[in-house]
């Protein structure tokens, strides 16, 4: 992705309407399906916002092709980030 692509996703995820619109989607399903403790991957987590949402008490992992968009994730969540695609996982098995 393009790094100004990037960059404007991190600038406009806390205030745009089809961001904010996906946080609400995702806390909904999340309600129905979450556990205590559980273990949470985001492929191609880009700046980090579903990660937060995500939030404490979860053991969270992210992988995104964008070294980037990896940045601004490590700034925003506790969670173990990885440069990879989706295809091929860089984490052990049950993760």
């Amino acid at each position: 992705m393009d790094p100004n692509e990037i960059d404007k996703m991190e600038h406009l995820g806390e205030t745009h309407w089809w961001f904010q619109g996906k946080k609400y989607i995702l806390k909904n399903i999340m309600r129905m399906f979450d556990s205590a403790g559980g273990k949470y991957l985001d492929i191609g987590c880009g700046s980090g916002m579903f990660l937060r949402e995500l939030g404490a008490g979860r053991q969270l992992y992210g992988v995104d092709i964008s070294e980037r968009a990896l940045s601004y994730c490590k700034k925003k969540v506790n969670a173990d980030l990885a440069r990879a695609q989706g295809s091929t996982l860089p984490f052990n098995e049950n993760t």
